[in-house]
């Protein structure tokens, strides 16, 4: 059938239809299908008058369609723009765009019911903080992860369609040892690093609002030739995507050590540096710094930087096509585009990236075939993304915010199991750290905060800084005395890990002052003196390819002697070296005095 362009209007619920508005479409309109992600941005152009701006809504949804009941493009109303006298510009965006507002996971136990979630094929994270409140969903391989995604968290919430059968099996068997989400990464980035993980797969939502996920597929479903169909043809070769080092970020691991007969938690944060020999000969070491927070096994940082490689470790040729008006249109999630040159050889034959598609009187479509940047598919973070959780905590800000009309209600979607209570303020103040008090002034609590009493007649202070490079330790002097008052002792305060040694004596979450403010924190622990704690070297995960190295602070407490740094603060390093090829290598992990691995070799199919 020819092309006959039909633009349809349907209102807040996708399958409401409201009509057709083909008739006041104007030159500009456009949309783009991508390899990953599907039906992705798009914009309309109306001739309406100004005084009809009220017709199209944001989250309306448009669709574009070739010929009658043939559905090129569903898009999401994201923004209207209206002209006067006349003149509309709408902004769209796919289906897609809905799993950006969906985050699997909770920092804690809500009122719906939703727990921090962990997936995958081991149980080597006992010792996490949330441990006893999360929920487990035991998958043996990414396909199983993403069904389980989509079926617990996107269906109910969006109106994405699950098709079982279009989320396929073959090639995409690759193991997932853990992951564990708490609410804080939404679905969509969540399947941007499982489909690198598996292989650069295609996944999306396309014009049907149906969720995608499968192995690329090498059938070829369209033919352009320069000369023919090709009215513009460019190729760019550039190293400014290859990169053959990666120093890749995961997520905490938290560890439980015994040394001197005293329990001490302290936790890392998973990184590891990847190299590719073959490359680097060519073109020296090209290092780019990636964040995948729910990595944090030997396993599923291999496989997940063996399939980036695999992409970027080589220069790739960048092809850029534009064609003359088209009647059919080939989705780039279906399979190939075959180039051919001039005299009918072949130039390429790849699944484009993405297409756009000018969606006017005649439509015609710019292709653009290798790899995205990577730069922009994991963007640096200006700051860090996950933080350590504390010990024992269970009010972690998980309130639901609604306004009634004498004013706002804040409920607790976070219920603490244990049935303490970790938010109320005495008279005249608030608190957020339970065990703390004041007549008129507030309580603030700290992740961790470890009071040490001995009965000494000063205060040591000592404060940390917990990162994932390492904690910093300072003390003060020993005559120096705390301002805001309180019985004398050591108080140690960490930021970031709830951490401290204990031997018989009571411990103070805070302080009480009648006119100023107190600091404590639900997870606190004491520490009397003549507790001797000494660290070493300790080894890494369970069935992974490294071992970690921690340093722990001698820490000693006598009459007259006060230590330099107190174990259990901060964070300490874990790091893995891996060099990887595209076909067989050995992968070595150097061994340093602080960040230690075992060695060991591999082959990459």
């Amino acid at each position: 059938m020819s092309y006959e362009r039909l633009i349809l209007h349907f209102g807040h619920d996708p399958d409401e239809f409201l009509g057709v508005i083909s008739d006041r479409a104007v030159k500009g309109c456009w949309f783009e299908l991508l390899r990953q992600g599907g039906c992705g941005a798009g914009e309309l152009r109306l001739s309406d008058e100004f005084g009809d701006r009220e017709v199209i809504q944001p989250g309306h949804w448009i669709g574009f369609e070739g010929t009658a009941g043939d559905r090129w493009y569903t898009g999401r109303v994201e923004q209207v723009e209206n002209e006067s006298p006349s003149g509309v510009r709408v902004q769209l965006e796919g289906a897609v765009v809905e799993l950006n507002g969906i985050f699997p996971g909770a920092l804690s136990v809500q009122q719906d019911g939703v727990k921090p979630h962990r997936y995958g094929l081991s149980d080597r994270f006992s010792n996490d903080p949330d441990y006893d409140r999360e929920s487990h969903d035991y998958t043996v391989n990414t396909v199983e992860l993403v069904r389980k995604l989509i079926e617990q968290y996107v269906v109910p919430r969006t109106n994405i369609q699950y098709v079982p059968a279009m989320i396929e099996t073959d090639g995409l068997s690759g193991v997932v040892v853990s992951a564990k989400f708490r609410g804080e990464e939404s679905v969509r980035s969540i399947l941007k690093d499982i489909a690198m993980r598996a292989g650069n797969a295609v996944w999306g939502v396309d014009e049907e609002r149906r969720f995608f996920f499968r192995p690329s597929r090498e059938a070829t479903v369209a033919s352009y030739g320069a000369g023919r169909d090709v009215t513009r043809l460019t190729s760019r070769r550039t190293l400014d995507k290859v990169y053959n080092r990666v120093t890749l970020t995961g997520d905490y691991v938290y560890d439980v050590r015994d040394y001197s007969s005293q329990l001490a938690r302290r936790s890392y944060r998973w990184r590891g540096h990847y190299r590719q020999p073959g490359s680097i000969s060519s073109y020296g070491e090209r290092r780019l710094r990636l964040w995948i927070p729910w990595i944090r096994t030997a396993e599923d940082a291999r496989s997940f930087v063996t399939e980036f490689f695999r992409v970027y470790a080589e220069v790739s040729t960048e092809y850029r096509i534009e064609t003359c008006a088209q009647d059919v249109l080939p989705r780039p999630w279906d399979g190939q585009i075959e180039l051919l040159d001039r005299d009918e050889s072949v130039l390429a034959c790849q699944s484009p990236e993405r297409v756009r598609v000018q969606f006017d009187y005649a439509s015609r479509y710019e292709f653009r075939m290798g790899p995205e940047d990577p730069r922009e598919v994991w963007a640096e973070p200006p700051h860090d993304e996950r933080f350590e959780l504390p010990e024992g905590e269970t009010g972690l800000g998980n309130s639901v915010v609604t306004f009634i009309d004498s004013g706002i209600s804040l409920s607790d979607s976070d219920p603490d199991p244990s049935g303490s209570d970790s938010g109320m303020s005495s008279s005249g103040g608030s608190s957020v750290s339970s065990g703390s008090s004041a007549d008129s002034g507030s309580s603030a609590g700290s992740d961790s905060l470890s009071s040490l009493s001995s009965g000494y007649g000063s205060s040591v202070s000592s404060s940390f800084a917990g990162s994932s490079s390492g904690g910093t330790s300072e003390m003060l002097s020993s005559n120096e005395v705390s301002s805001s008052g309180g019985s004398d002792g050591i108080t140690s305060s960490a930021a970031g890990s709830s951490t401290g040694l204990s031997s018989g004596v009571n411990s103070s979450s805070g302080k009480s002052s009648d006119g100023g403010s107190s600091q404590g924190s639900e997870g606190s622990s004491g520490m009397s003196s003549g507790v001797n704690s000494s660290g070493g070297s300790s080894g890494g995960n369970t069935g992974s390819s490294g071992a970690g190295s921690s340093e722990l602070w001698n820490s000693s407490l006598s009459s007259g002697i006060y230590p330099t740094s107190v174990s259990g603060g901060g964070s300490s390093h874990w790091a893995s070296s891996e060099v990887l090829s595209s076909v067989s290598e050995t992968m070595s992990e150097p061994a340093s005095e602080l960040l230690s691995l075992n060695s060991e070799t591999g082959s990459i199919p």
